[in-house]
């Protein structure tokens, strides 16, 4: 995966690497801080109209986190819209609880469910 590539040396030196993880303001040379639960992470995400992207990498845990959606989709589907910051702190919240691990596909599930009656909703 690029993000694992990019914080393992295999992309760019370290001194870029550094550079683009030195935050200013809260910002980063195409990389923005994104700590968990006093995890640093950093990252980056995007969107054109209702489709979103994210990604994540977290090097202390060496973990990678990455999804695109289609909010028009959902909202089609389901009657209600993904909001990109929810699944942001849903997505996050889930893969750093160890329980997730345990029994992904009831996770899963629940990862859905939780999505969809989100207080903001």
């Amino acid at each position: 995966m690029f993000i694992q590539n990019l914080f393992t040396g295999k992309l760019v030196g370290r001194t870029s690497l550094d550079s683009m993880t030195t935050m200013i303001d809260g910002y980063g040379m195409g990389i923005f801080p994104y700590d968990f639960d006093n995890v640093k992470g950093y990252g980056h995400g995007g969107r054109v109209e209702e489709f979103y992207s994210w990604t994540w990498y977290y090097p202390d845990k060496k973990l990678a986190i990455s999804y695109i959606t289609n909010g028009i989709l959902s909202w089609m589907y389901y009657k209600k819209p993904f909001y990109a910051n929810d699944i942001n702190d849903i997505f996050t919240l889930f893969f750093f609880d160890p329980n997730f691990w345990a029994n992904p596909k009831k996770s899963l599930n629940l990862f859905i469910d939780t999505i969809y009656q989100h207080p903001s909703r």
